[in-house]
């Protein structure tokens, strides 16, 4: 069997297809609208035939839009959508299926299963975690002296407020300053 996935298995898998789960959502935030990316890249050495593709939906989203590229049909069947490439993939030829959805607010994390397999291959799995955090914030910035003066000293004042319910942590501001004067430009840059 030549073809369809592996789940970046590496030598095992050496003349099979490969599966991934793309754009990983590592986290998000509670309501958030974003995608779920799966494609499938046909490493072996002849045509998938008949390729399809079935991704379990956590229980904590709605799917808003589904989009691919070549084709792709899917159908859903609670929260199962399975989707079919029209033809065959060819050898060193890729295709994709986005999920557009919202997070519901009802799961802390949510777990998105996908499997793949052709007629001439066996069936992969992937699976991915997207932790559903509550981490929102406000930046205000405030200069002083406003306006500023060309060549004086001044002071600009970054507050971050956290307006969500859970601890920000590792939080970095990166200032970006370009003090323009012909016949040259000079930055500055401030890390914190």
């Amino acid at each position: 069997r030549d073809s369809v996935a592996s789940r970046g298995l590496g030598d095992v898998y050496k003349r099979q297809d490969t599966l991934i789960l793309g754009n990983p959502v590592r986290s998000i935030s509670e309501g958030a609208v974003f995608t779920y990316g799966v494609s499938v890249t046909n490493t072996g050495l002849f045509n998938a035939n008949f390729l399809v593709i079935e991704d379990q939906m956590p229980s904590g989203v709605t799917v808003n839009r589904i989009s691919g590229s070549n084709g792709w049909t899917c159908t859903n069947q609670s929260l199962i959508y399975t989707c079919t490439f029209p033809g065959s993939l060819a050898p060193g030829a890729s295709t994709f299926v986005n999920f557009n959805v919202t997070e519901t607010g009802s799961a802390t994390v949510l777990t998105n299963i996908v499997n793949a397999h052709a007629t001439n291959a066996p069936e992969v799995r992937d699976t991915k975690n997207t932790a559903v955090t509550n981490v929102t914030f406000d930046v205000n910035i405030t200069q002083n002296p406003n306006p500023i003066e060309e060549d004086k000293p001044f002071e600009l004042i970054i507050d971050i407020i956290n307006t969500g319910t859970e601890e920000i942590i590792g939080t970095e501001v990166v200032l970006s300053l370009i003090h323009i004067s012909e016949p040259t430009r000079r930055y500055a840059y401030l890390v914190c």
